[in-house]
């Protein structure tokens, strides 16, 4: 695979969006022009030959700046069919300032790419900077993060890494810090985020502590929960040194996989995944967590005892309870105990490079399981004649919630 990257030099206008467009004789020409003359863009004319009609183009006068839906339609007909491609990605790239070109490797698709993206800016007169343009190549920074296809590593630059380990190395050891400080060592995490995703769930209790306090002196004591996040991050930019995976995003279905997992509120959990299953009962400082957490545990228990067999992947995972789904997807929770159940599955998947989120099915499709939770093992197996004869054992440290 290979990379193209190029950035707009003090570019004057952002393109419109298309539900807020300003009528165009209502907006001041601030495009750069040519000789003071509005900017020429192709109309298609037909043409005929062998009794079939084509589209060529002839050039008009267009009042600029233009939104890209407008664009888009004057470049219907235009030759090259690749035009109304790059210009769809106009409505990214004029947010942006910056553009980013992949192609298979050992093709000249990049190239391609970034001639006719350069033509296109020429006619339109939008001024490229080009000592920030980065030509073919396997490895460069975008957006502050540097790409690899070599490796299909997305990763944080060495600078990066440098000041976040010292800023959580300087905040680690205290007991208080200002607004200020707390706020620019979020800021940093945040960024960081771009690379190591699953790190949102540990910046959640980090920005809670800034509520609240509007003075940025103000001092803000940093409670144990917060020092877990700060330890937290630490583990993740010196193991991993801030290096992420490039996953092919092929959702893998738990369906799929044949993993799945249940609670029932007064009696247990179980979960299956292929002909491997495990179940128990809650125990009483559990019993009394709300059924949000309780259809949390079994899933967590089921990616830290199975996750191994199927890391680095995309998984889909399927519940019947549309809060677990939400949290899941969000990665964040209000309620304390949950958010403990959170922190262990983020902690899980960023070890062993899964990227999860989970999606609603009726409860009525999520039988097996059902029965595991309920200890009705004699019916379970009835219906399941593959499954293991005995539960996959589960490490007693991994019950407990602290």
């Amino acid at each position: 695979m290979d990379f193209v990257a190029l950035k707009f030099a003090n570019l004057p206008i952002v393109v419109e969006d298309v539900k807020a467009i300003t009528p165009l004789s209502d907006v001041p020409n601030v495009l750069p022009r040519q000789n003071n003359n509005p900017i020429q863009h192709p109309s298609p004319t037909p043409e005929t030959s062998n009794n079939v009609t084509h589209l060529s183009h002839t050039w008009k006068s267009v009042v600029t700046p233009i939104c890209s839906k407008t664009l888009k339609i004057l470049l219907m007909g235009y030759p090259n069919q690749d035009a109304n491609y790059l210009v769809s990605g106009f409505e990214e790239g004029f947010r942006l300032d910056d553009f980013l070109f992949v192609g298979p490797a050992n093709s000249n698709v990049c190239e391609e790419s970034l001639r006719l993206f350069l033509n296109l800016c020429k006619t339109l007169g939008v001024p490229i900077k080009t000592e920030k343009t980065e030509y073919s190549c396997t490895c460069l920074v975008f957006l502050g993060i540097e790409l690899d296809s070599v490796l299909m590593e997305a990763r944080l630059p060495d600078d990066k890494i440098r000041k976040i380990k010292i800023a959580l190395q300087a905040m680690k050891v205290r007991k208080r810090v200002t607004l200020r400080e707390l706020q620019s060592l979020i800021g940093l995490l945040n960024f960081a985020c771009c690379v190591v995703v699953p790190g949102r769930a540990f910046l959640r209790r980090l920005i809670d502590l800034t509520k609240d306090i509007s003075r940025p002196h103000h001092y803000i004591r940093l409670t144990k929960e917060s020092r877990l996040d700060l330890l937290a991050w630490y583990m993740f930019i010196d193991c991993f040194n801030g290096k992420a995976l490039m996953l092919d995003h092929v959702w893998i279905s738990s369906v799929k996989l044949h993993l799945y997992t249940d609670a029932s509120g007064a009696i247990g959990y179980g979960a299956i995944f292929k002909s491997h299953w495990f179940n128990g009962r809650w125990s009483n400082s559990l019993n009394e967590c709300t059924i949000t957490f309780k259809e949390l545990y079994p899933i967590v228990l089921a990616v830290e005892v199975w996750g191994h067999l199927f890391q680095n992947s995309c998984l889909l995972f399927h519940s019947d309870n549309q809060a677990v789904v939400w949290i899941v997807n969000k990665q964040t929770s209000k309620d304390p105990m949950v958010m403990k159940l959170v922190r262990r599955l983020v902690l899980t998947c960023m070890k062993l490079n899964i990227l999860m989120r989970a999606e609603h099915i009726p409860g009525a499709h999520n039988i097996l399981p059902d029965l595991l939770s309920r200890f009705q093992i004699q019916e379970f197996h009835r219906l399941a004649l593959l499954m293991d004869t005995y539960p996959t054992d589960v490490d007693p440290g991994l019950l407990e919630i602290c």
